[in-house]
């Protein structure tokens, strides 16, 4: 019988979660002298000739009216070997809620692109302002990427909500179902809408029982969540015997969405916050606090600090 994991190609290694994306060497830097041409193009790892994108080129239908500021990167990926570097987004421990706490900002943002890469669904084709000629520029805008941040922080509260059971949270959870409706009210027959169109009249005034929330967090964040994952990631399917159905990620984005969704489903150890330098990091045993030997020492020194002080 076949099942279900998410992997890359059929020559990949025996990891069963895998992706790939890739870093311009050269960096990246907001332009405010572009705006976007008639078309998107979308990148996605080019999975059955090693390193390289594929590329398509389509008709906007993302934010019609969008501006800049624009993130783009220095180097064009049409010279992908020589200023980008590939990577596996699948191995940053955390890397959707490094997103989700992401201040929603310019340079927070250009921070997380130079660290990890374009989103890669939200790229489009640009050109320099009040010219007809599409230059080879490539970009993703500020507006977008508050769409992506919003999302992402939305999905990580509410699974938040559903795992932990508060049960006085019935105000943050009416709040997430309001600025979902107000993100996606340019995609109206979304099922992010029709996520919030449901939900919306079952929240009762007052909500004093934990299992309720908590029944309302999951429905919605499933609903959410497979919209989320059906536009960033794609089915790959091995033909020989003993063959698995794989969900591949498009692009950065798809990562993202699977990193959480392997939290959700309990295939993937969560990550936790090293409490001395503050990055995410698999802890070995449920005792680990620390990520490394040098923040251990570093968490040491500060409660004798504490200590001696004390």
């Amino acid at each position: 019988m076949s099942s279900v994991s998410v992997a890359s190609n059929f020559r990949s290694d025996p990891r069963p979660y895998r992706a790939k994306w890739w870093i311009s060497s050269a960096g990246y830097e907001w332009k405010d002298d572009l705006e976007a041409s008639e078309s998107q193009v979308q990148f996605f790892p080019n999975w059955d000739h090693g390193s390289g994108f594929a590329k398509v080129n389509k008709p906007r239908s993302f934010f019609p009216s969008e501006t800049g500021p624009w993130l783009i990167a220095k180097s064009e990926p049409s010279v992908l070997d020589e200023h980008f570097h590939e990577y596996d987004p699948m191995t940053v421990p955390g890397l959707h809620r490094i997103l989700a706490e992401l201040n929603p900002s310019k340079e927070p943002i250009l921070e997380f692109v130079s660290r990890y890469g374009f989103c890669g669904s939200i790229t489009t084709r640009l050109r320099a302002k009040g010219t007809s000629e599409t230059d080879d520029f490539f970009g993703e805008s500020l507006k977008q990427w508050l769409v992506v941040c919003g999302s992402i922080s939305s999905l990580v509260r509410l699974w938040d909500l559903a795992r932990m059971r508060p049960a006085a949270a019935y105000r943050d959870l009416s709040k997430i179902l309001e600025l979902r409706g107000s993100e996606y009210s340019w995609t109206p027959d979304s099922p992010d809408d029709e996520a919030v169109r449901i939900m919306r009249p079952l929240l009762p005034p007052n909500l004093d029982e934990a299992s309720e929330l908590s029944l309302l967090a999951k429905h919605t964040l499933q609903l959410m969540l497979n919209f989320n994952l059906g536009s960033s990631t794609v089915p790959f399917v091995e033909v020989r015997p003993g063959s698995q159905i794989r969900l591949q990620p498009k692009n950065l984005g798809g990562a993202i969405y699977l990193h959480l969704a392997l939290e959700v489903m309990g295939k993937s150890v969560p990550a936790e916050r090293c409490q001395a330098c503050g990055r995410w990091f698999i802890p070995k045993h449920g005792s680990q606090i620390y990520c490394r030997p040098e923040c251990k020492f570093k968490g040491y020194r500060q409660r004798k600090k504490e200590n001696s002080n004390g």
